[in-house]
């Protein structure tokens, strides 16, 4: 089972990998508001949007079906990208969002449905998520996967 903080502070690291490499290769960017964050924006240049997300099993994409009160991201985010980062190479791969909505929608029958830890909200509230592990090489030759290789030392 996942666990709903400690994915919040692997994602963080994420997002820093990612930006590290935006900075490495000049392109312009600024972290995300809190409402870009609520509507699945992470990091915003001047030419597109990205969700980042880390890669919890390697060489898999873990889709969120639900965060336990309301649809996933993959449903909600408004990003024009997901960037989804292996925090032990650095490596990392970039998809078009409305894409890998399109393609999730069509295979995710295939895939079982499973589910987090239980969560307690700030208002003592409980809550479970579910998601889907799907193989990157699964969506390949379907929607873009671009790969991108950095170093992380």
């Amino acid at each position: 089972m996942r666990n709903y903080n400690r994915d919040e502070k692997l994602g963080q690291e994420a997002v820093n990998v990612f930006t590290e490499h935006l900075s490495n290769t000049g392109v312009k960017y600024c972290n995300a508001d809190r409402q870009a964050q609520i509507n699945g924006i992470d990091i915003i240049t001047p030419d597109a949007t990205f969700e980042v997300k880390h890669q919890s099993f390697p060489g898999s994409i873990v889709i969120e079906e639900s965060d336990g009160l309301r649809q996933g991201w993959v449903y909600t985010s408004k990003s024009d990208y997901l960037i989804n980062v292996n925090l032990r190479n650095g490596a990392f791969i970039q998809i078009p969002m409305q894409k890998l909505r399109w393609l999730y929608d069509l295979i995710k029958g295939n895939y079982r449905l499973m589910h987090n830890d239980f969560t307690d909200g700030a208002r003592g509230d409980v809550w479970q998520g579910s998601y889907r592990i799907i193989p990157i090489t699964n969506l390949e030759g379907f929607i873009p996967v671009e790969k991108f290789k950095i170093a992380l030392f």
